[in-house]
């Protein structure tokens, strides 16, 4: 916007027009590049400041970059008052704010005589202390909604800015050339292609670097109010008790995340993800470390593991996943694991076993292979250890279910994995697609099925969850994953009535999204996205 200012103000004053109606023309030329670029509120934020200063020129007063900042968030918020919610409006007020704020004590921080130096100073420092603080001021927000923080954007920054400049420029200059000089609007327009092709390839290059971009957790109430606190300490820099509490505020944020995860009571707690009518429940243990219970589904059109999944682990700060299980080969419940895959750090890769010819389960044992992932066969009686005091038990299924040369007897959906994790008094079992084949051997384990929550076998089909094996069970809480006006109907009404006439809580990811549960070994909470 300043630029756009600049411009018109320049070919104004070439055009000998005087500087009143210079002023006005330029208002208009900066309500029309706003109308252009779609209202955007970076744009109003941009372009209100910029009328304030137009018209406190135009009426001899000096113009206040906080008033202007202020009167652009009043009008857009009176006129929209959503926008306070937009990640646009945020981080277009954040960014300018702190570039008005912070940019001058950062810069105070440098030494003198590199700040009056005439080329250093003004071409390098000074845009670097702007970048700089512009990524103070809006590196809470990116952690917030993204769960990311790019170190290498500060120098992508001062690469890439002035050619979006010079695009700017040329591009205004090829619009008002455009309908009298059409050859001219051409060559202009030819080298923007140029300055464009560079900036998009400078992008490309830093985005390409070794750890351009780290994952982070989504930072909570007491982080944001660290950061906020030592981005104040940073504007009042030049006192010297400001200093000195900035100092102190560090030190005692680093105690807090130091401390804190060793001083909260260790829990449990599951995530059975809504990704559609497929399975994916992420668990992290008592000691930090988590596991992953099949993916969901991977299609043409979306991928549960890119989409959901991945996302979910950025934002409770997981980059690795101690064990990684397949209940069985079809693809709603192993097709999102290809992305996790490729994207995150395995210890350890459970299944079956089974054999199956599909592009979704060669790949994935493929990405086993070639990231020397641990491959571990299940059977019933098999156990987990090192879950951080959660024990683990394989209950299904045994070699009669399996078959490693073609698709057994049974079905896929028989072959399931049936893990039940237990903590304390607390048990949770995972029963995959298990159908009523598979629910009446399973009731060989006779106490050993009983859970307080239950993971309802093959998205609540007719041919699943029987009543014998239901009763076997005794769930608190039974959890359906199953995906909203789906082809199958899931879950039969009949499947949910059975449930219900036992008293049982039915949550369905269709009608609550993801639910959680968090237990401590004696007490067990729950919780939906949807309420």
């Amino acid at each position: 916007m300043a630029l756009v200012v600049l411009f018109f103000l320049t070919a104004f004053k070439l055009c000998r027009i005087p500087e009143r109606p210079a002023l006005v023309l330029t208002l208009l030329g900066v309500g029309l590049f706003a109308l252009v670029t779609g209202l955007q509120a970076p744009v109003v934020r941009a372009g209100l400041m910029a009328g304030a200063l137009l018209f406190g020129r135009l009426w001899q007063r000096p113009g206040e970059v906080y008033n202007g900042l202020g009167l652009a968030a009043l009008i857009i918020l009176v006129w929209q008052p959503a926008s306070l919610l937009s990640l646009s409006f945020q981080l277009s007020f954040v960014a300018t704010l702190s570039l008005v704020a912070l940019s001058r004590p950062i810069a105070a921080f440098l030494p003198e005589s590199w700040r009056s130096h005439p080329w250093v100073g003004e071409w390098v420092l000074m845009p670097l202390c702007a970048c700089l603080a512009a990524q103070v001021g809006t590196a809470p927000l990116i952690a917030w909604h993204f769960n990311q923080f790019s170190p290498i954007s500060l120098l992508a920054n001062l690469m890439v800015l002035p050619l979006l400049n010079l695009s700017l420029a040329l591009g205004m200059l090829a619009a008002l050339s455009g309908w009298c000089l059409p050859l001219v609007a051409t060559a202009f327009n030819g080298s923007n292609y140029l300055v464009l092709s560079a900036a998009i390839g400078l992008v490309d290059f830093f985005a390409g670097l070794p750890y351009a971009s780290v994952s982070l957790p989504r930072p909570g109430p007491v982080s944001l109010a660290f950061w906020i606190a030592l981005s104040l300490c940073l504007a009042f820099a030049h006192c010297r008790p400001a200093r000195k509490l900035a100092l102190f505020i560090a030190l005692l944020w680093g105690n807090y995340a130091v401390w804190m995860p060793h001083l909260r009571s260790p829990t449990l707690e599951v995530f059975f993800l809504d990704v559609g009518q497929g399975d994916a429940a992420l668990v992290r243990l008592p000691d930090g470390r988590a596991l992953l219970i099949d993916g969901g589904e991977r299609s043409r059109d979306f991928d549960q593991g890119e989409r959901v999944i991945l996302p979910v682990l950025r934002h409770l700060g997981i980059d690795r996943l101690e064990v990684m299980v397949a209940s069985h080969p079809h693809n709603d419940h192993i097709g999102g694991l290809i992305a996790v895959l490729k994207e995150v750090e395995v210890g350890h890769y459970l299944d079956s076993g089974q054999h199956c010819d599909t592009w979704t389960a060669q790949r994935v044992q493929e990405l086993v292979r070639e990231k020397g992932i641990g491959y571990h066969r299940l059977a019933a009686g098999d156990s987990l250890a090192g879950l951080g005091g959660v024990g683990g038990l394989v209950l299904h299924p045994t070699a009669r279910w399996v078959s490693q040369s073609e698709e057994p007897e049974g079905g896929l959906n028989n072959g399931s994995v049936v893990l039940r994790l237990s903590y304390g008094q607390v048990d949770l079992l995972f029963a995959g697609d298990a159908e009523e084949e598979a629910e009446a051997a399973l009731l060989g384990w006779g106490g050993g099925l009983r859970s307080e929550v239950l993971k309802v076998p093959h998205h609540g089909s007719p041919t699943s969850s029987e009543t014998a094996f239901v009763a076997a069970v005794q769930p608190r809480v039974a959890v359906v994953s199953v995906g909203e006006h789906n082809k199958f109907r899931h879950p039969a009404p009949a499947v949910v009535e059975r449930y219900e006439k036992q008293g049982v809580q039915v949550l369905r990811t269709d009608q609550r999204g993801a639910v959680v549960l968090c237990t401590d070994g004696t007490n067990l909470e729950w919780r939906t996205m949807v309420r």
